[in-house]
């Protein structure tokens, strides 16, 4: 009886794994959105500056959006770092009481996180910079 208890708790613990792996991508994918839709809102503020299509040579646009392009990159890097680093706690529990099936270890879905999040960080210091 015991053994099957063991086998039960291991499959637990195993689905509990699965399920942090999805949720790690899924908040790596709304990490991206946030990203790709700051980058938008920042780019957009040109066109609302320039409505015509007669852009000047000096770069001015226009503040808002590109303050809220800013916060979006912002908090979509943030997203994936924190996904990240809760995938990896969850990951590293597991394999400490448990000998999981051949696959990859926790730190490539979590590295893949923080990779993301310091693309964001990149993205936001460029248009700081461009600013």
């Amino acid at each position: 009886m015991l053994a099957l208890h063991e086998v039960l708790l291991w499959r637990n613990a195993e689905r509990s794994l699965m399920n942090a792996e999805r949720t790690l991508s899924v908040w790596v994918r709304t990490g991206l959105g946030l990203m790709i839709a700051g980058l938008s809102f920042e780019r957009f503020g040109l066109s609302l500056a320039f409505p015509n299509g007669k852009w000047p040579t000096l770069r001015t646009t226009n503040e808002l959006s590109t303050w809220i392009g800013i916060a979006l990159v912002a908090i979509g890097a943030a997203a994936s770092l924190a996904a990240g680093w809760r995938f990896y706690v969850v990951a590293a529990k597991y394999r400490r009481r448990y000998t999981p099936k051949f696959h990859h270890g926790p730190a490539l879905g979590a590295g893949f996180a923080w990779a993301l999040a310091a693309l964001g960080a990149v993205v936001v210091s460029f248009i700081l910079a461009a600013r």
